[in-house]
């Protein structure tokens, strides 16, 4: 969802897939702006992006350009679905967090509010890897190795909705079915090249067994 091809309807706008799937989304009560000189969705905390997406099992990749504004709280969700939540903050802290069914963690990053930043997430059977600009800022193991801040429970990404309660920019979300490798995740622009999740669909079994 690169914001490139949109059109606004009754519904709000329809972000068009240009991944060639069809996969596309609808905004509601939200617009499109420039920030820092791109084009962002802009939320208000009544803003919602709908995809007909579920969930992305292992492995993944997940980016997206962010900026955050004020008036978050630990209910403002950058990610959303049945299988679990990518939030913008923690219950007590500022960092982005992540929750699935008990599970309740920190990333160790927060998304800053006088920038635009892009952040992505490679999941894998192994870890759960998050970038910051190209950058490798946390990495989770999915076994305790012994240091408990490296502790991280199995995280499908959630893509049903986008957005929820959240204020700020979002703008360029992509997903892939596959780990991209570190040297890519640098240089993510070499994706408009690279569209390896042409023709490919996107889901997982949801958490409990049911697809």
């Amino acid at each position: 969802y690169d914001l490139v091809n949109t059109e606004t309807t009754a519904d709000g706008i329809i972000v068009k897939d240009a991944s060639g799937n069809a996969y596309d989304a609808v905004v509601s009560n939200g617009e499109i702006v420039e920030v820092d000189g791109q084009a962002m969705i802009q939320f208000d905390g009544d803003t919602l992006m709908s995809t007909p997406l579920t969930t992305l099992g292992y492995p993944y990749t997940v980016s997206f350009d962010v900026k955050a504004a004020a008036g978050n709280t630990a209910d403002s969700l950058l990610f959303a679905g049945y299988d679990g939540q990518l939030r913008v903050k923690g219950i007590s802290d500022n960092q982005m967090t992540v929750k699935r069914s008990f599970y309740t963690q920190t990333t160790g990053y927060e998304i800053p509010t006088d920038k635009v930043v892009n952040i992505t997430i490679v999941g894998t059977f192994q870890n759960t890897k998050i970038y910051v600009d190209g950058t490798l800022v946390k990495m989770h193991a999915s076994a305790d190795n012994g240091v408990g801040t490296d502790y991280w429970s199995t995280f499908v990404f959630p893509m049903e909705e986008i957005g929820e309660n959240f204020h700020g920019y979002m703008s360029n979300i992509k997903a892939f079915n596959k780990a991209l490798q570190p040297e890519v995740v640098a240089d993510m622009t070499s994706q408009d090249e690279i569209n390896v999740a042409l023709n490919a669909e996107a889901y997982a079994e949801r958490f409990g067994g049911s697809p």
